[in-house]
């Protein structure tokens, strides 16, 4: 029903049935009881707020004034402890028979909450209703999910590596959970540590060692079986040793040698003509020492027109058979491969010695 509008300087009360009182006014009238004392009391509303919307309803005010300290006052709670007055029907009205509002659910007798004393009361007693509690979502979220299976702690451990290695480069946090440990720390101590590995190696590292024949007499009999020469077919074999002395003085350490092995050439025909080896051995640093290497002489050819064959025949001869006493000497290319301890790989050198004495000397009944 519409409400008659009033007339300006009146004042216009209505009572609804829950009993509120709701006011019009244009402005409070000098000509009206003070609006705190009289019996009924303007809410202050203004009909031009409205004049937008010609039909809306003001808002109203529930009960006595708060101000006035009368009455329970307004409380915000009623709505969600199902107390109060009603203000809206759509759901009915508590007490009709259209009423599809909240009702407390009945309990039978049976139900009754037990006493302290361990018996049972059939009285009945209100429990607290989960009516304003929300419904329950999922368990898990999706998310959730994920994480739990191996992909997602893969994926979760990866994300954190990352995040550390993006802080680390930022010199936010230190390498593996050290907070000292930055990259500057890291950048200096690495520089620290190559200066320290290379003086190191200067010290610890064995040099390969300068190879020279000894003076004297550098081709050396060593007492091996008989030699002999063949003309048919021709060839030659016998044993002796070249002295050699090894300066090892660019090293700091004694040098282990593995093995060395010697091969000596003709220097007029490149044939090989003998070889030789020592074996294991270690020799002092900062000195010359000498380095006895064990030959064997051994050579084959067609016939004795052979250069290297004939070479070798006219130095190892007796000397009686000789005119002059004197032997040609022999020149020859000394190679010498090594494997040293704490060196990677071979290393290799080489000499040449010119006349030197053949080693042995041949009896006169050898032809």
């Amino acid at each position: 029903m519409e409400r008659p509008r009033p007339s300006a300087g009146s004042h216009y009360d209505t009572v609804d049935s829950r009993g509120r009182r709701d006011s019009y006014q244009s402005g409070y009238s000098p000509q009206s009881a003070d609006y705190r004392t009289a019996g009924s009391r303007a809410a202050g509303y203004r009909e031009d707020s409205y004049s937008h919307q010609p039909h809306a309803v003001e808002p109203v005010k529930g009960g006595p004034d708060e101000e006035m300290g009368v009455g329970p006052g307004w409380d915000v709670y009623a709505d969600f402890n199902n107390s109060g007055p009603r203000y809206s029907t759509a759901f009915g009205v508590p007490g009709l028979k259209n009423d599809t509002g909240y009702r407390p659910l009945s309990r039978p007798e049976t139900l009754g909450s037990k006493s302290k004393k361990g018996g049972t009361s059939t009285a009945y007693e209100p429990e607290v209703e989960l009516v304003t509690v929300p419904a329950m979502g999922a368990e898990w979220s999706a998310q959730e999910l994920k994480d739990m299976k191996k992909s997602g702690r893969a994926e979760i451990k990866a994300e954190k590596r990352r995040r550390n290695w993006n802080a680390f480069k930022r010199d936010q946090k230190g390498l593996c959970g050290i907070a000292w440990l930055t990259r500057k720390v890291l950048v200096w101590g690495a520089f620290i540590f190559i200066i320290c590995l290379g003086l190191t190696l200067v010290f610890v590292i064995p040099r390969v060692p300068n190879f020279g024949f000894a003076y004297g007499t550098p081709l050396v009999e060593n007492g091996g079986p008989t030699p002999y020469f063949n003309r048919y077919p021709a060839n030659f074999s016998f044993t002796g040793g070249v002295d050699l002395q090894a300066d090892t003085h660019s090293s700091f350490v004694p040098v282990h040698f593995t093995n060395i092995t010697a091969e000596m050439y003709s220097a007029e025909t490149s044939k090989l003509v003998a070889t030789g080896s020592t074996g294991s051995l270690t020799i002092p640093a900062k000195s010359y020492v000498p380095l006895p290497i064990n030959m064997t002489f051994s050579y084959a050819a067609l016939n004795t027109s052979d250069a290297t064959w004939d070479l070798y025949h006219n130095a190892c001869q007796n000397k009686i058979a000789i005119v002059n006493g004197t032997r040609p000497g022999l020149n020859i290319r000394l190679v010498l491969k090594m494997q040293i301890a704490g060196l990677i790989g071979s290393y290799g050198t080489s000499t040449l010695l010119s006349d030197a004495p053949c080693p042995i000397q041949l009896p006169l009944t050898s032809g």
